[in-house]
């Protein structure tokens, strides 16, 4: 008998429990910085050069949360 969770049930227990704990407000922000910090991960981890497309689309997604959250 299989007792795991399902794939999306951690990542969905912890979605819930930092709404409950921080406030959905502060949840989003973090669900939508995901993008930008797992590449800034990648590049650290795999000492990949920072190109000019990694820089323009972090810029984006940064301007897009800052719009959204007006």
């Amino acid at each position: 008998m299989n007792h795991h969770l399902p794939r999306n049930g951690i990542g969905l227990y912890l979605l819930h429990y930092s709404i409950a704990v921080v406030g959905v407000s502060k949840t989003v922000l973090g669900v939508a910085l995901t993008p930008i910090l797992s590449q800034a991960i990648v590049k650290l981890i795999a000492r990949e050069e920072v190109g000019l497309r990694s820089v323009v689309g972090a810029m984006l997604v940064t301007i897009g949360i800052i719009l959204s959250s007006l």
